[in-house]
């Protein structure tokens, strides 16, 4: 008799996670985003810029060398 309670208690100690596998997990509400500040741009006043770039390229000619080299300088108000 002592068997059959220990073996049907068992059962029932088994079972009960069976049945909570039906319950929906717990939500948690979620944190607000944090966003990043809207940057102001002034697109006014004066500017100054340049600008400098270049090109090799790789031959073995005998005609000379193959590098170029251009560059400008902007400016405006």
């Amino acid at each position: 008799m002592k068997k059959f309670l220990l073996g049907g208690a068992a059962f029932i100690w088994f079972a009960a996670p069976a049945l909570a596998a039906d319950i929906p997990p717990r939500t948690y509400p979620s944190a607000p985003v944090a966003t990043a500040p809207q940057a102001i741009y002034n697109w006014t006043g004066f500017y100054l810029g340049g600008h400098l770039g270049g090109a090799f390229a790789g031959s073995n000619s005998l005609e000379g060398s193959s590098a170029r080299f251009m560059g400008g300088v902007q400016g405006g108000f």
